[in-house]
């Protein structure tokens, strides 16, 4: 083909100069630059959270990550989101900029109030921009999800007596609780029984340990092993009671119908004895007005009680 025809279907090719293909080939050089570096945006390597508080339905996570970016660059990130399992609790939108070297990976921190999540939360990222936030958005991804340091979280624990009442907010794997106790004069926690989890709850459940062993004089202090399906376990805050040690009261009969009988205490002749639900709610109290007290227990409905005297508390069961 020789010039002529050349000129007539590429006009523009046969008059190139030379610095006009200088230029050509720099504008080419950005070009595929720029697009192979808005694929090349960074990684966020590893994530977190644990809860801060619970109120009700609603808990207050903190959210931690290293973002890391790559190469050719500043970069920043933006346009989180916190999914548990498919539900979003919450988008967060702050510009953060990494640095522009895969060594050097930096550390975030934030926090957010949702609704309790009793399954894991997962880590999306929507937007990772190739310069400071608000530049052009290149990558769109999942950090994957994690599970909270803090499976269970507790709302009360209470020793009253020889009773111990706890209540959780949020469970995650749970699978039980062991009662641990420390009697004056003790060097070591000892668990003295146990109570079975809810496993995976995001609503107040109710506990109660009733500690009937428990009679000689002195401080009585409890913990709470929490434990995991997995075998992990934290332990709770230690609660402490002082007992005075009086003789064990004779309850009877154990299951009960219609009548409870309460005989060997030693107290004074006016002392109270108290019933109790499992949440420690007191639905019959009567004084101990005489040697044998017979009690009425027609009206409470068949179920698990506790009954109070002196000191000493006895798990009953009505049929």
């Amino acid at each position: 083909m020789n010039k002529i025809a050349l000129s007539v279907f590429f006009p523009d090719l046969v008059f190139f100069s030379a610095s006009k293909l200088k230029t050509i080939s720099l504008v080419l050089f950005i070009l595929i630059s720029y697009s192979s570096l808005s694929q090349n945006c960074g990684t966020i390597p590893a994530w977190n959270y644990s809860v801060v508080s619970t109120s009700g339905s609603n808990t207050t996570y903190e959210v931690n990550f290293t973002a890391q970016s790559t190469a050719n660059g500043d970069k920043s990130i933006s346009d989180l989101i916190i999914k548990c399992g498919t539900t979003t609790l919450n988008t967060n939108t702050t510009c953060r900029i990494t640095p522009p070297s895969t060594s050097a990976p930096s550390s975030f921190s934030y926090q957010f109030t949702a609704a309790t999540c009793a399954s894991t939360l997962v880590l999306e990222y929507t937007r990772w921009t190739n310069d400071v936030c608000g530049g052009t958005g290149c990558f769109s991804g999942s950090a994957g999800s994690t599970s909270s340091s803090l499976p269970v979280t507790l709302t009360y624990f209470t020793v009253k007596s020889s009773q111990l009442l706890w209540q959780t907010a949020m469970e995650l794997n749970n699978d039980r609780f062991e009662v641990e106790r420390q009697l004056e004069g003790e060097s070591e926690f000892t668990q003295i029984g146990e109570v079975i989890g809810a496993g995976n709850s995001n609503s107040l459940v109710d506990y109660s340990f009733s500690d009937e062993s428990a009679v000689p004089a002195g401080n009585h202090c409890y913990r709470l092993k929490q434990v995991d399906f997995d075998g992990q376990y934290e332990y709770s805050e230690v609660q402490c009671v002082s007992l005075k040690g009086e003789k064990t009261a004779s309850i009877y009969p154990n299951p009960f119908t219609n009548e409870i009988i309460i005989a060997d205490y030693a107290t004074e002749i006016d002392s109270e004895v108290e019933v109790t639900d499992l949440q420690g709610i007191v639905l019959i109290r009567a004084s101990l007005d005489q040697e044998v007290k017979h009690i009425s227990t027609a009206e409470l409905a068949p179920g698990t009680y506790f009954v109070r005297v002196s000191g000493t508390v006895k798990k009953i069961v009505k049929y």
